[in-house]
């Protein structure tokens, strides 16, 4: 078998292309004539198959068009083909644009043992897409629908419920990765018409990585805050052998039912605790779906931004035409208003599991002081050696509490760590700036449609 001719995306390149809705190549930039060693002039116009590598199955595709017909993005592994027949890998990014255009904005994969993975899942997907269409007579259309299906049960096994929920976790890992190693940061003008469109995106960046930074504070948070309503619910769990104790005890003569009152009531207080404690895992696990959306769109805008940032380097060193400028920094602005508002549906959830935590402290308060002063009584009484198997539940009880509280009181302390100095107002404006240089170097008049 002849060995595989490969080259590969450098580690700083970004390249892009403009599509309409049926898959045909608008514009390029001139990363991706060097990387698909296509002229121009035979990548504008042609089908994006053009560059279509067969170890690709119809599936990946598929799964690919269901998310962009819906006006989502997407974002998979790609290895494309040359027009020398070399192959060179990608992690690609799809996102719809206003006017039915698609825009695919492509880098090196960053994860290389994740995309090795996704390689050989592609190759084995593929030679049993082809042999169905062989054996079974199923058309192209047909075998995509069948891989399709093979794809997500692979997706299943490495851990994810759908695709979506894979490449929302994939386009932050790889963005990520790609930027602590990319050899060198954006490179503004200095002289010349793009000086000013170079300050902007610089701007941007910076914003950006405050954004960057803190979704990851909140994806850690996240999980001490699910750690600490688990802690919660074991508190509730203790309070059950309590009951269990307390059951015991009632009805021996152990104690009298007067004994016993406070530390009922202290358990049924617990009881209105556990209501809670089940709609602060449910407001929880909102949080963290947004916070995980969250971290998504500012990748994605992240990744845009990056991809300005290159292309006026191209166009400022005279390598690039500006043509595409405008729907690039258009798209970005689009991202950057979507990711806005995902950033201040965050910020109210975020308040919400705050104010929510806060309420089951002044709750738990009241049932662990009942229990700890019932438990005092009764040591200092004659009766503790009657009922020592509950006094030692309840002491387990009031040991949990107390861890329990001390880690809720932390996470109250963390969620106003990470709450920002501002909102996205600073992101919002300088992308709005970016959009109307754009504009300006494009002739175009400024109606400030926003």
């Amino acid at each position: 078998m002849a060995e595989e001719l490969k080259h590969e995306v450098g580690p700083d390149q970004i390249f892009f292309s403009t599509t309409d809705s049926k898959g045909i190549i608008k514009d390029v930039n001139s990363v991706f004539i060097e990387l698909a060693r296509f002229p121009r002039e035979e990548m504008i116009g042609a089908p994006h198959n053009l560059i279509r590598n067969d170890i690709m199955p119809g599936g990946a595709f598929k799964v690919c068009w269901d998310e962009i017909e819906k006006g989502e993005p997407w974002v998979g592994y790609v290895a494309n083909l040359a027009k020398d027949g070399s192959r060179y890998d990608v992690l690609a990014t799809i996102t719809p644009l206003e006017d039915g255009d698609y825009l695919s904005v492509r880098i090196r994969p960053a994860d290389d043992q994740l995309a090795e993975t996704m390689w050989g899942v592609y190759r084995d997907i593929r030679t049993q897409e082809l042999a169905q269409r062989q054996e079974n007579g199923l058309s192209r259309v047909a075998a995509a629908e069948w891989s399709e299906k093979l794809l997500l049960e692979k997706v299943s096994e490495l851990g994810y419920s759908s695709y979506k929920e894979f490449m929302t976790w994939l386009l932050p890992h790889e963005v990520e990765l790609w930027e602590e190693r990319n050899p060198r940061p954006f490179e503004a003008p200095t002289a010349g018409e793009y000086v000013k469109l170079g300050e902007l995106v610089g701007q941007l960046l910076h914003e950006e990585e405050v954004w960057m930074d803190r979704q990851a504070q909140l994806t850690s948070l996240g999980k001490q805050l699910m750690k600490g309503v688990d802690a919660l619910e074991e508190t509730l769990t203790i309070s059950q052998r309590v009951n269990e104790e307390m059951d015991k005890v009632e009805g021996s003569g152990k104690l009298t039912e007067d004994e016993m009152i406070p530390l009922e009531v202290g358990l049924r207080l617990s009881d209105i605790v556990g209501d809670y404690a089940n709609d602060l895992r449910q407001l929880l696990t909102e949080l963290n779906d947004s916070t995980l959306t969250t971290r998504f769109a500012v990748a994605l805008a992240r990744l845009q931004t990056q991809t300005v940032g290159r292309f006026v380097e191209e166009m400022a060193a005279g390598t690039d035409e500006a043509d595409p400028i405008r729907t690039l920094c258009r798209a970005l602005t689009i991202e950057t208003m979507d990711l806005s508002g995902e950033i201040r549906q965050h910020q109210t959830l975020l308040q919400r599991a705050k104010r929510r935590i806060t309420t089951v402290l002044s709750l738990v308060s009241l049932p662990q002081m009942a229990v700890t002063k019932w438990r005092s009584d009764i040591l200092n009484s004659g009766f503790a050696g009657k009922v020592s198997d509950l006094l030692s539940t309840v002491a387990d009880s009031i040991d949990a509490m107390t861890v329990m509280v001390r880690e809720l009181e932390n996470l109250i302390i963390k969620c106003e760590e990470v709450e920002p100095d501002h909102g996205p107002e600073a992101l919002v404006d300088t992308v709005q700036q970016v959009d109307m240089e754009a504009r300006v170097l494009a002739g175009e008049s400024l109606d400030l449609d926003f």
